[in-house]
């Protein structure tokens, strides 16, 4: 993988992604974030089995790729200006900007779970499936045509 996009952009991804993120979680993958260079982008995923979040920013890509990396490389660049550099090699992501060089340790990316969406439900047999994934898919299907937001500090109030 080989990317250049802007430090702040990125940063502000990762910080998001980090926050979906379960950093007591077994598997390694789920305790950090996906970064996927893809066309003329970064697609950024974070998740903790339970919910996710995804966005893409807009970067140059030389050389596509997927890798796990640790979303506390969001706390380096929020410091910096300007663009930010990545580069893989094997299993370290090299990063640069103006003001910080360095490598951090990941993973592949063909190891991080994929996410449940309703694009991926289209072949589901619910005959196959057990009682919780049936539920499971009803409840996704009931919900995909919606496009709604909860939050729980503003919508209660209080008597």
């Amino acid at each position: 993988m080989k990317a250049v996009g802007f430090a702040s952009v990125l940063a502000s991804a990762l910080s998001e992604a980090q926050s979906f993120t379960d950093r007591s979680h077994s598997i390694e993958a789920i305790r950090n974030v996906l970064i996927e260079a893809e066309e003329n982008s970064l697609r950024v995923t974070g998740m903790n089995l339970a919910t996710g979040f995804t966005t893409s920013v807009e970067a140059q890509v030389g050389e596509g790729g997927r890798m796990v990396i640790p979303g506390e490389l969001s706390d380096i660049l929020k410091t910096c200006e300007g663009s930010v550099s990545l580069a893989s090699s094997g299993t370290k992501l090299h990063v640069q900007t103006d003001g910080f060089k360095g490598a951090f340790s990941s993973i592949n990316g063909d190891d991080y779970p994929g996410m449940p969406s309703p694009s991926n439900l289209t072949d589901f047999q619910p005959s196959d499936a057990q009682p919780s994934a049936l539920k499971h898919f009803l409840l996704l299907s009931s919900l995909s045509p919606q496009h709604s937001a909860l939050s729980t500090s503003s919508c209660l109030r209080q008597k």
